[in-house]
């Protein structure tokens, strides 16, 4: 565990963002609220490696709801920028989830795709950062 712990970054278990989330679907199942915290802080840490462009890009087309023209007035750029943007900020998710998935986790829970959802697949993920990430304000400033 010491020898991970300058590689995986560290969210905390007080964290407001997973506790809201993890409340409402642990349904009182303190083994589910270990497993759903342990997930939810993964997909966090993944969030939380993006660089303040495309984390901005996702939360105004995945949690706001706006198109990829709506977003490129927004953030002044293309339709096809924004498009790019949302791809990569999935595919760079999908790596560093997959990565995390490799590695045991301090609780000895291992991140399940389908806990998250398809990267390539807004459904399911989108569902989750909706719970995770209400608003990009109430985010810690980023060190990227």
């Amino acid at each position: 565990v010491r020898r991970n712990k300058g590689r995986r970054p560290q969210i905390s278990w007080e964290d407001p963002r997973i506790e809201a989330a993890v409340v409402g679907d642990a349904e009182g199942n303190p083994r589910r609220a270990v497993e759903l915290h342990e997930t939810y802080g993964q997909l966090l840490a993944a969030f939380d490696t993006l660089s303040e462009t495309l984390r901005t890009t996702l939360v105004l087309t995945t949690l706001q709801g706006m198109s990829h023209a709506e977003a490129a007035v927004v953030l002044d750029t293309t339709e096809g920028t924004v498009a790019w943007r949302v791809h990569e900020a999935r595919k760079q998710l999908n790596v560093h989830l997959m990565r995390l998935q490799r590695e045991p986790t301090p609780t000895g829970v291992r991140l399940k795709a389908s806990e998250v959802g398809n990267a390539h697949t807004s459904r399911g993920f989108d569902a989750a950062l909706a719970l995770l990430i209400p608003m990009l304000a109430d985010r810690e400033p980023s060190r990227h």
